[in-house]
């Protein structure tokens, strides 16, 4: 009969420690989660998780660790992970993401890199969430990438650090890139005539990292087909690179929604084109039916430009166009998405 492996790790488990005199539970958790007498005073509390959704779970995901010594190789591993400040409701993921934690011999490595990303990210909360996402923190080279890039940023493209540290806590791979890649899209960066100087430069620089060189392309044959110019494509970049990330069928309806149903002329778009990173479905469509639906009614005062219309917040959006009407034009909350903003924001209504 086929036993589930969840399950043949768990009576295993259970075997190995019933040799020792602890219950299953305490004995795992004293093994893998005790920091000893000489455990930091600020490491995390123990937390009161089931045998069989931490410590099991691990060796059902590898079972291999089932040879290893206990005491010998995998309690300095979890011990470690104790003191880099993690909590046991993290170890989970965390080895999944690296399992370099438990498959090396690099514990001297591994606390000294954690503490240089905690303090390149700015705090443990935010290194945690990208370790939970990211797998390869552990296994980056902090002293052959990640610190040369920081200094050629800095010393030769006159970049402070505390504005590279803004990139860094958004996009760590970043800094994690190849220091000849960083290199060639500085170049590229300066191809497209932004000045070094310039604020925009380093966020212009770190939205390159994330489009290849033919998806870039790709994009100007699409805007120039709709009119821009190569001149106007570089001005928008320079306001908002980041609409470059996203797929040139996305940004082909956007621009047909803009020029054919709003109204707006190419030009217009290019001198805003932060729009271009709002949600067709559920931000821009929505409101521009609200923004018909007021007009038909006659109650359309608004001043705003079309490109402030579209980006104001949820709540604003909600307090200017559509709460003031409510009543009167209940039509309006049966937009889809202005029913899920106006839920959101106004829970006892």
């Amino acid at each position: 009969m086929n036993v589930p492996i969840g399950r043949r790790a768990d009576v295993m488990l259970r075997s190995l420690v019933r040799r020792h005199a602890l219950p299953p539970s305490m004995q795992i958790r004293r093994v893998l989660f005790s920091t000893g007498t000489s455990a930091s005073s600020q490491a995390p509390p123990l937390l009161p998780i089931p045998i069989s959704w931490s410590s099991t779970s691990i060796i059902a995901w590898k079972p291999g660790l089932l040879g290893w010594d206990v005491e010998t190789n995998l309690a300095p591993k979890f011990k470690l992970l104790r003191e880099m400040g993690l909590y046991e409701s993290d170890f989970i993921a965390i080895v999944r993401r690296h399992p370099i934690v438990i498959g090396s011999n690099s514990e001297n490595a591994l606390l000294p890199r954690f503490k240089v990303w905690e303090s390149l990210l700015g705090s443990k909360e935010i290194l945690l969430k990208h370790l939970r996402r990211c797998g390869w923190f552990f296994s980056s080279n902090i002293e052959n990438v990640v610190r040369p890039n920081i200094n050629f940023l800095r010393d030769e493209c006159g970049i402070p650090e505390d504005r590279v540290s803004l990139v860094i806590k958004r996009q760590p791979s970043f800094i994690a890139q190849n220091p000849d890649a960083l290199r060639a899209l500085v170049d590229r960066t300066d191809g497209l005539g932004v000045p070094r100087e310039s604020r925009m430069f380093l966020w212009v620089l770190s939205a390159l990292h994330k489009v290849s060189w033919e998806k870039f392309e790709a994009h100007v044959k699409l805007m120039n087909r709709f009119g821009w110019s190569n001149s106007e494509f570089i001005a928008a970049i320079q306001k908002c690179p980041t609409f470059l990330w996203f797929s040139t069928e996305a940004l082909r309806r956007k621009m047909e929604f803009f020029i054919k149903i709003v109204g707006s002329t190419p030009s217009d778009i290019a001198k805003h084109p932060g729009a271009l990173e709002l949600s067709l479905e559920k931000r821009l469509i929505p409101r521009f039916h609200v923004m018909e639906i007021l007009k038909s009614e006659g109650l359309w005062t608004s001043r705003d430009k079309l490109h402030i219309f579209f980006s104001l917040s949820g709540p604003i959006f909600l307090q200017k166009y559509v709460l003031p009407y409510k009543d009167k034009l209940p039509k309006l909350l049966e937009v889809l998405s202005i029913v899920h903003e106006f839920k959101e924001n106004n829970p006892d209504c």
